[in-house]
């Protein structure tokens, strides 16, 4: 009921640099910036991992699944060199730069999703930036 009424009110194209700014605004509030690049600062991934990794016994195994251009895999291997990390990326152009990153920091990149069962699925992307990190499965 809520998203017909917003849509029968706001689902206008007067209305479209408003729904546009609600979207950049919550990508922000993800951690996301404006340019589509998380900061691992900002985000508090980078204190996680640097907390995390003080318990790390042996080196792990860590899955960066949809990994874009490697940053969050790049990271573990920083902290934790010996580190067996796997990146996961489905795009297609994305992956291909992925895999310069990968081969540059020391780990495995794989043009494949995750998921719960085993499926070919439509990924959804910005039609002006084809490879940006929004791409998804929704």
């Amino acid at each position: 009921m809520a998203m017909r009424t917003y849509q029968a009110m706001f689902a206008r194209i007067c209305f479209q640099p408003m729904n546009r700014l609600l979207f950049n605004l919550s990508l922000r509030g993800l951690g996301i910036c404006h340019d589509g690049v998380s900061d691992p600062h900002r985000t508090g991934e980078f204190q996680f991992l640097r907390k995390l990794s003080t318990s790390w016994g042996s080196p792990p195994t860590v899955l960066d699944v949809g990994a874009h251009l490697g940053d969050y895999s790049k990271l573990v291997k920083q902290l934790s060199p010996r580190a067996s990390v796997y990146a996961f990326e489905p795009h297609p152009k994305t992956f291909s730069l992925l895999q310069d990153q990968a081969k540059q920091y020391g780990f495995r990149a794989l043009n494949v999703g995750c998921g719960a069962t085993e499926q070919t699925v439509p990924l959804f992307d910005r039609a002006d930036d084809d490879g940006s990190v929004v791409a998804s499965v929704y």
